[in-house]
Order: C-alpha cells, then structure tokens, then sequence
C-alpha cells in the first residue's frame, strides 16, 4: 500500500475511533437524562426504555462524532504546542450535537423554532461534553514529543517482532 492509502487509513481510523467515543459518551448521557426525566414525571424506569434510549443516543452519538471528526479535520490548524484546545474540542462537539438535532428534527418535520430551543441546547451541551472527552483521549494518545512518525513497513521486509 501506498503512504497515502495509509494516512487515509489512519485518518478514517480516527474518525470511527472518534466516533465511537462520541456514541459511549452519549449513551451514559441517555442513561442520565432518562432517569432525570423519570424522576422528574414520578414514574418507573424500565430496562426496556433504557436500552431504546441507549441505541438511539448511541446511533446521535456516531453521527455527532463524525461531524466532529469532519469539522476538526477541515478547520484551519492552529499552530500551537498544544495540537487541539478544549475549546476547538467543545466548539465543533457542540456543533455535532446540534447537527444531529436540527437533522432529526428536520426529519421529523418539526420546525417549531420555540420547542426546538431547549432540546437544541442539551444535545450540543452534550456533543460539548463529548468534544472534550475526544479531545482528552486523543492527547492520551497523541505520539510523545520528538518521537518519529510511524513508517510503513516495505513489502517484501519480513514481519516485525511483536
């Protein structure tokens, strides 16, 4: 494979990896406002409306990250020690929550910009709450100061050691 291929590799590697975080992170955000919800109307919680919130917050959650991942990859690099700032993180987690939003809402042909308001609000609160917890992973994994980029392997070489 080319170098090429593999940065698009790694790229599209990150962005499931962002993704995914961004789907956990919205399922115990799920899990969280159910219980506020149930509490708040006094009525029981069952298994069942949990699970369903969790897939369909977890499904939000993927697309939220994805959009973080897109509008993280195009923004213009600021050049700083610091790579991504929590607030680039929260600013475009933000914006992926609230995509997700507008595009359910749109999909479900509710355009009542006075009951959207708040539901808006509390999805990007939550996309915001995801950036920043992508943002610390990827500074966990971020290669150590001075370290060499990886290389690929040239074919025909024998496997590495593992």
């Amino acid at each position: 494979m080319s170098e090429r291929t593999m940065i698009s590799f790694r790229r599209l590697r990150a962005v499931f990896v962002f993704s995914a975080i961004s789907a956990l992170v919205w399922v115990i955000g799920s899990v969280l406002i159910s219980i506020v919800f149930a509490l708040k109307a006094g009525r029981s919680l069952s298994a069942i409306s949990l699970v369903t919130a969790a897939i369909v917050f977890a499904f939000c959650g993927f697309v939220a990250g994805a959009v973080y991942s897109v509008g993280i990859a195009m923004a213009p690099r600021k050049d700083s020690q610091d790579g991504l700032s929590v607030l680039r993180s929260v600013i475009f987690g933000a914006v992926g929550g609230g995509f997700v939003f507008l595009a359910i809402s749109l999909g479900l042909g509710e355009i009542n910009t006075t009951r959207l308001l708040t539901p808006l609000l509390v999805f990007s609160a939550i996309g915001g709450v995801t950036g920043i917890a992508i943002q610390r992973v990827a500074r966990r994994g971020a290669l150590p100061e001075g370290a060499p980029e990886p290389r690929l392997i040239p074919q025909g070489d024998p496997e590495p050691p593992m």
